[in-house]
């Protein structure tokens, strides 16, 4: 038999074995950026909305001709905030289930106490007079 067919499952499962290795490789191509368009992976974050502060908003600024400004009268909100939310109360543990009482397992082999059935390849039934190796 010539060596080509002695080693042909060897080689065929080597084969197999480059070919997942490129499959994989060519899959996994980690070489370059993936082709997106950059106007879809723009990621848009809306701010928080701003709380209430008892502070004064800082001024805009003083006139350019020299006069003062008029006063701006500060604006109250004409709401007070609203008190958050409080937090829900966290929920009781639920208690552990008792452990469950021990099960005998579904498939035993029960203990069968016959002096003949020792060996699997044994018939018994000549064993009275055997005296050494032979079965004369």
């Amino acid at each position: 038999m010539s060596a080509i067919r002695r080693f042909a499952p060897l080689l065929a499962i080597f084969a197999l074995l480059v070919l997942i290795g490129v499959g994989g490789a060519t899959l996994a191509n980690n070489n370059q950026s993936p082709d997106i368009d950059p106007a879809t992976a723009i990621l848009n974050v809306e701010e928080a909305p701003s709380t209430v502060t008892s502070t004064a908003p800082p001024p805009d600024g003083e006139p350019t001709d020299g006069e003062p400004g008029e006063p701006r009268p500060v604006e109250q909100p004409t709401a007070p905030a609203p008190a958050p939310a409080p937090a829900p109360a966290p929920a009781p543990m639920p208690v552990p289930a008792p452990a469950p009482a021990p099960q005998p397992p579904l498939y035993y082999q029960d203990f069968d106490d016959d002096w003949d059935d020792d060996d699997w390849d044994d018939d018994d039934w000549d064993d009275w007079d055997d005296d050494d190796w032979d079965d004369d």
